[in-house]
């Protein structure tokens, strides 16, 4: 059951935008001023690496060229839920989608 419940706070999205420094749209986005800590990368968003313990990113980014699809668990919480919101809000209307769950 806590699967079950782990995947209601799940949000699947495909986007597009322009890449930056040869970053895909939703990973600029993610890795925008806005969403880092004292100008360092969230590990709450984008995961930790180096000393342990690791942390896993809970973002997860495929991305297929022209689009990406974007795969946020516990995006019912900050601060993944802030940058549901911020790639949502940057996103024109025809470049991004919510596909999981449907709404």
């Amino acid at each position: 059951m806590g699967v079950a419940l782990n995947l209601l706070n799940c949000r699947i999205v495909v986007c597009a935008g322009d890449e930056d420094f040869g970053k895909p749209y939703a990973l600029r986005v993610l890795h925008s001023p806005a969403l880092k800590i004292q100008d360092n990368y969230n590990p709450n968003l984008c995961g930790k690496v180096g000393r342990p313990p690791v942390k896993p990113s809970p973002v997860w980014i495929a991305d297929l060229g022209e689009y990406q699809l974007v795969t946020i668990f516990g995006a019912i919480s900050d601060p993944r839920k802030k940058y549901l919101t911020e790639l949502r809000d940057r996103t024109s209307g025809q470049s991004y989608f919510q596909i999981y769950p449907l709404t």
